[in-house]
């Protein structure tokens, strides 16, 4: 969470919207999510993370999902196909990410 006491944060907001840690996704992975805060966006990285971003008023807020897989194999296999397990689908967990951003916000308001 941050908060903007002295400016608006929402022209940053807005043009930090495809920004992630590892630089910009494109247009299509980036889904407006109505009746949250005054602008809201889910932003999928890849498979395996997800973000939620909220403006509300001074505040911006985040909430991050990941997701990975780990196994292990014999070491003495030789004929190991593919690359292992396939990233779990986060799109199941997007009304929970909302429903908890719902919560905090509710939370942080007392």
């Amino acid at each position: 969470m941050e908060l903007h006491k002295k400016t608006d944060p929402g022209d940053e907001f807005e043009a930090r919207r495809r920004v992630t840690d590892l630089g910009v996704v494109p247009e299509e992975l980036v889904e407006t999510v109505p009746d949250l805060g005054g602008k809201a966006y889910l932003v999928t990285r890849d498979a395996g993370n997800a973000e939620l971003r909220v403006l509300e008023g001074g505040a911006v807020l985040s909430l991050n999902l990941s997701a990975s897989t780990q196994y292990q194999t014999d070491e003495d296999e030789e004929d190991v196909v593919g690359d292992g397990p396939d990233i779990p689908d986060l799109s199941p967990y997007r009304a929970a990410m909302i429903s908890d951003m719902r919560d905090l916000m509710s939370s942080l308001k007392q």
